[in-house]
């Protein structure tokens, strides 16, 4: 049976993944990169920049692609079915699924991809933050590893 800390722990570290769509979407990048160690790493697509190492590394990366205040919400990082592990004391892993949705009227088709985020996170004296993010396309064109032994 789970301790309270435990459970607290885990609904602090799923609300990370829930505040990292809120700021993306909503152009607060200082905020999206709080949400980071130091020496976090960000495991993306080559089309997205590949890995990015670092929070600085990472602040710079994501101005790139988090838009300013005046088109904020444009896109949305919709979440589902989150699911963390604690592994250790100030430890833990945790995967969710991305719907990524761009939000103009002229679109036809407003789903720009799906994925799946499986992530690292570690707890610091400013609480628990990601250690690794890593996103895995699943659709349009998958960039997910497969499954060992698949061709």
């Amino acid at each position: 049976m789970m301790t309270l800390e435990e459970l607290s722990d885990i609904e602090e570290i799923k609300s990370i993944r829930v505040r990292y769509s809120l700021y993306y979407d909503g152009g607060e990048l200082d905020k999206l990169v709080e949400l980071f160690c130091d020496d976090a790493v960000c495991e993306f697509p080559v089309e997205f920049g590949g890995d990015w190492r670092g929070k600085e590394q990472i602040r710079e990366n994501f101005k790139r692609w988090v838009k300013p205040q005046g088109q904020r919400f444009s896109a949305l990082h919709a979440l589902a079915n989150a699911r963390v592990t604690l592994t250790g004391k100030d430890t833990a892993i945790g995967q969710a699924y991305l719907i990524d949705l761009h939000t103009g009227e002229e679109l036809a088709m407003p789903v720009h991809l799906v994925g799946l985020y499986d992530d690292a996170y570690e707890r610091t004296s400013g609480g628990w933050r990601l250690k690794r993010a890593r996103l895995d396309v699943l659709w349009p064109r998958r960039s997910a590893p497969q499954p060992s032994g698949a061709p």
